[in-house]
């Protein structure tokens, strides 16, 4: 794995653990005692951080190293529509947190789906349920 290619992954977990704690960038900011825009630059994966601070994100989240640099797809969650931190959710953060349980090959499938959707969808009315 390139070094940007592992830089973005774990960016990408760390802010996907972020989110799902409802956490903003300045409060995960305070526990590595650094700015926002350090965060903001782990997180798109345009700077590395030092393995300790690795290792204190990983602690904070309750996560294992495996887990924060391989994603929770080391052990994705599993997780129903009667859990509890499932229930009212906005419609965009809904979408983060059921593509958090699924796999590369499932979040590709749905990517592709909502495309398709896209493309037969000439006005606002064809998404009225």
């Amino acid at each position: 794995m390139a070094k940007s290619d592992f830089l973005l992954q774990v960016g990408n977990n760390i802010r996907l653990e972020r989110r799902n704690r409802r956490l903003t960038k300045k409060q995960l900011a305070a526990v590595l005692d650094c700015s926002e825009q350090t965060i903001d630059s782990i997180e798109r994966g345009v700077r590395g951080t030092s393995l300790e601070n690795y290792k204190r994100i990983a602690d904070f989240f309750g996560l294992s190293m495996d887990e924060l640099i391989g994603g929770r797809g080391c052990g994705r969650r599993n997780i129903t529509l009667s859990d509890p931190e499932y229930e009212d959710k906005a419609p965009r953060e809904e979408l983060a947190f059921l593509c958090d349980a699924l796999d590369d090959k499932q979040v590709a499938f749905a990517v592709n789906f909502l495309r398709e959707l896209l493309k037969y969808s000439t006005n606002e009315s064809a998404f009225d349920f």
